[in-house]
């Protein structure tokens, strides 16, 4: 299993973020690290994890997903979130 970060700005006003955050809540493992940004365990791609999220998002909404590769450095995450990182990089 990998870890990938997600990241998406969701441009619409009043745009409900719940769906799309229930369905992050679905992986295996998950860390929301600052306001729209999350970190996932997944044994699916990139692109699998793209496609599994897209349809929670309206056309204008950006969404990115990257693979970590184990190498991160933070500045001011809990120690919950700390140890969620060391534990899953």
């Amino acid at each position: 299993m990998n870890s990938y970060l997600i990241t998406y700005d969701l441009d619409k006003p009043g745009k409900d973020y719940e769906s799309l955050i229930k369905k992050i809540k679905d992986y295996p493992a998950w860390a929301h690290i600052c306001d729209s940004s999350w970190c996932v365990r997944s044994s699916n791609s990139s692109k699998d994890i793209c496609n599994t999220l897209s349809p929670y998002l309206d056309d204008n909404d950006k969404l990115f997903v990257g693979k970590l590769t184990g190498e991160a450095a933070w500045h001011g995450l809990s120690e919950e979130l700390t140890k969620w990182l060391n534990d899953n990089l």
